[in-house]
């Protein structure tokens, strides 16, 4: 494969969207131009976020680390990040669409005093974030694909809402609901009328991202730039369901990743596992840019050219924004490993979701078990994820080979979650997990959907 350096970087994410497109074998024909891109273009099969909520599952993309390696959400304005990478390198660096980093804390060992955190922090120059949809995203791209300046070197992120609750299932009809097919990996979700009509506006919701994305792929073909222009499209985290986003079960954590565009890529099934964090080394190896060291993140640019294996296993986590339920986890091609630090709760509370489908009915899915201390999935002959080894003689040697391979990352990084005194250590006071309580009186777990959910101040 003869890789040249491409003038133009287009990075497409959507939100809450996990595997449910045609080409990863979701059911119904939402994703056309999602298809057709992925068809042309070189497909990462195996492909993890590093988390499984918004912002955070971003940060690994941007900076090429696992979420607690890194400052850039406390606003360290010495941490490195793809754009501020391709914009020393000559790259004119743009956002279109939604601001992540508007939830970013000034961490006061920092210092960072400025007024614009996407371009102080993140690295954007230019933005244009007063909406997100992505209608209005993927008419500003084009508009600045027609223009004279995209005829010089550019990076452009493409932030799509898309497919982000809330969802309007006013607008769904009862057949629609009927006809909604559920994800084949979570075969526990409530089967209400409630719980159809929403997954029905969800699919509406990823049609019109994927309208988007069809709409800024054709504009790089009709301008003629698809040569010169690397296009990478993924997803944050997994869809906003019970069991998915905020877990760090495949369902929360799997997405796609497609690199199109220029001829050299050519098409390509690649089933080597990845991660998010290797965007970053990945997008600066293709365009000639010097990486840090210290990154989490490997390039996928040798996996592109010959099928190479690029990493024996992927990290995720969950711990930032929600601190009151860390997680941290791992998975190889046939095992998934998972720590819960905060054992001894059900799976985090989805509200609109519990609004949709009944309080009562979302009891009798989720209010019979809680998590344990740690979870191990052959995910091979267990793809749901549903029958915990981790209690099984057979599986003693593995599970504590996982459990070192993770401590010894999260040693390796000084991850916060080791500290005594952390945020996790002082948020022991509010110990509550997303709208659960344990009702004594019933001698059951109930939900509280009014009880004030704490994150990470």
């Amino acid at each position: 494969m003869q890789t040249r350096k491409p003038k133009g970087i287009i990075e497409i994410t959507m939100h809450d969207s996990g595997r449910q497109f045609g080409f990863c074998g979701a059911p119904g024909s939402f994703t056309p131009n999602a298809d057709r891109m992925a068809q042309e273009g070189a497909v990462f099969l195996n492909h993890y976020s590093v988390a499984s909520v918004c912002m955070p599952s971003r940060l690994g993309i941007l900076t090429g680390k696992y979420v607690h390696h890194t400052h850039l959400s406390r606003c360290d304005p010495d941490e490195v990040t793809l754009p501020k990478l391709l914009g020393a390198a000559g790259y004119r660096t743009l956002l279109f669409g939604g601001r992540e980093h508007s939830g970013y804390m000034r961490d006061p060992r920092f210092g960072y005093a400025g007024d614009d955190i996407g371009r102080d922090i993140v690295g954007y120059l230019e933005q244009r974030t007063e909406r997100s949809d992505g209608a209005w995203v993927a008419a500003q791209v084009c508009e600045f694909l027609q223009s004279p300046a995209a005829d010089e070197p550019f990076f452009l992120c493409a932030n799509l809402h898309e497919a982000h609750s809330p969802y309007d299932i006013s607008q769904i009809a009862a057949e629609e609901a009927q006809a909604a097919v559920f994800p084949p990996k979570l075969p526990g979700l409530p089967d209400t009328q409630g719980t159809r009509g929403r997954f029905a506006a969800f699919c509406k919701q990823l049609a019109l991202g994927d309208r988007a994305l069809g709409q800024i792929l054709d504009c790089v073909r009709a301008g003629g730039r698809r040569d010169d222009t690397l296009v990478l499209f993924t997803v944050d985290h997994g869809v906003d369901l019970p069991r998915a986003k905020q877990t760090l079960y495949d369902s929360g954590v799997q997405t796609p990743l497609v690199f199109w565009g220029p001829a050299w890529l050519g098409t390509a099934k690649i089933e080597t596992l990845s991660s998010h964090c290797d965007i970053l080394p990945t997008v600066c190896e293709i365009a000639g840019v010097r990486t840090p060291e210290g990154l989490d993140g490997v390039s996928l640019l040798p996996a592109m050219e010959s099928g190479a294996r690029a990493r024996e296993a992927v990290f995720f986590e969950k711990g930032w924004d929600n601190p009151n339920e860390p997680m941290r986890g791992m998975r190889t091609e046939r095992y998934k490993y998972i720590r819960n630090f905060r054992p001894g709760w059900p799976i985090p509370a989805v509200h609109d979701f519990i609004k949709a489908c009944g309080k009562e009915a979302y009891l009798r899915a989720y209010a019979g078990s809680v998590r344990p201390p740690e979870e191990i999935y052959d995910v091979s002959e267990d793809p749901a994820e549903l029958q915990n080894l981790a209690g099984r003689p057979e599986y003693a040697d593995l599970l504590a080979d996982f459990r070192r391979q993770v401590e010894n990352i999260m040693q390796r990084n000084a991850d916060e979650l080791l500290a005594e005194d952390s945020v996790y250590t002082r948020n022991r006071e509010h110990p509550a997990v997303r709208y659960w309580f344990f009702n004594a009186a019933a001698g059951a777990w109930d939900l509280d959907l009014e009880q004030p959910f704490l994150v990470n101040p």
